[in-house]
């Protein structure tokens, strides 16, 4: 049986902070790894958390993931037992990926385990800022007596919860989200629907490298200088926010930060994905060389949108 380097961690998202009461990786043998429990997780969707250093450095992948949770926000607690696609593991670790920090193969360190509101459980692999979602379940809620989830069986439910929702967020937060609780399908669905899409570079400035967030999670890296991958039309999901690298005219380094607005950028996909769902959809950054700014676009073969609420911030690099 094949052994890696891995650690397990953990997720949740902003705002929607979790507990976990109890969680393991299962091997085939039987034996279990453990994920970091028993701590406050609220740092957000897709990022990394607590790793705890034990086991053997080698280890096999695991079959099956067993975890149960306390989702503050819900007021409830969530339990599942999992079977991991285990062929589809196996492939990641053996591809690895090209990592952003050194430009050489690595083989993913990290098998991140993400907790929603509503029961959802995502699983990545995670290495240099590269993620790859691995698989998505649907918890089922379960019962779990308060004294022995709190290490104070005296401390009320109620005030325990608003006291650690207090250190996640602010009142009038905590307050907007009890009025308007979250859609669970957010990252059941609508984050992982996937779009026929690459990135395209536009103007006289040399595109180095382009780092994506992605709304269910993921991470991918772009090198430009490998045209094959840049200019691949593949299912990717919406794009949260992005790091951009190129080379202008005067062999500057420059450097744009993207934050991608939350409705324009579902809208403007989700408009061109119906009007020809087969079209192929290019995300455009057209860089200006003579005053280094940035502006973007998303079009398909007939329709082409400009991302207005884009935040863009331009550096030199």
């Amino acid at each position: 049986m094949s052994t890696y380097d891995w650690l397990p961690t953990e997720c949740a998202p902003k705002n929607f902070p979790v507990e976990i009461v109890k969680g393991d990786f299962i091997f085939e043998n039987g034996r279990t790894l453990y994920i970091p429990d028993r701590q406050f997780v609220n740092n957000g969707w897709g990022e990394f958390g607590s790793t705890h250093i034990v086991g053997d450095e080698q280890k096999p992948l695991p079959s099956r993931l067993a975890i149960t949770w306390f989702s503050f926000l819900d007021d409830r607690f969530y339990t599942g037992n999992f079977e991991l696609p285990g062929e589809k593991l196996k492939k990641f670790f053996e591809e690895g990926y090209i990592s952003p920090l050194t430009a050489k193969k690595k083989i993913y360190d990290n098998i991140l385990v993400g907790l929603t509101a509503g029961g959802g459980v995502a699983v990545w692999v995670m290495g240099d800022k590269v993620t790859k979602e691995l698989a998505f379940f649907q918890a089922h809620d379960t019962s779990i007596a308060w004294p022995e989830f709190v290490d104070n069986p005296e401390y009320p439910r109620k005030r325990y919860i608003a006291t650690m929702l207090e250190q996640a967020m602010s009142p009038n937060e905590v307050a907007e989200l009890r009025a308007h609780p979250p859609n669970i399908e957010l990252w059941k669905t609508t984050y992982r629907t996937l779009y026929n899409w690459a990135p395209s570079i536009i103007g006289k400035a040399k595109p180095l490298s382009l780092l994506i967030n992605y709304y269910n999670g993921e991470r991918e890296f772009v090198n430009f200088e490998d045209k094959t991958e840049a200019q691949e039309i593949s299912g990717r999901p919406a794009p949260k926010s992005a790091s951009f690298y190129w080379q202008s005219s005067l062999n500057v380094k420059m450097g744009a930060e993207l934050s991608f607005d939350s409705e324009e950028i579902f809208a403007a996909l989700n408009k061109l994905h119906e009007l020809n769902p087969k079209a192929k959809i290019t995300l455009q950054l057209r860089v200006n060389d003579a005053d280094q700014t940035v502006r973007i676009f998303l079009n398909n073969d007939k329709v082409i949108l400009e991302l207005l609420k884009t935040t863009i911030r331009v550096f030199e690099h």
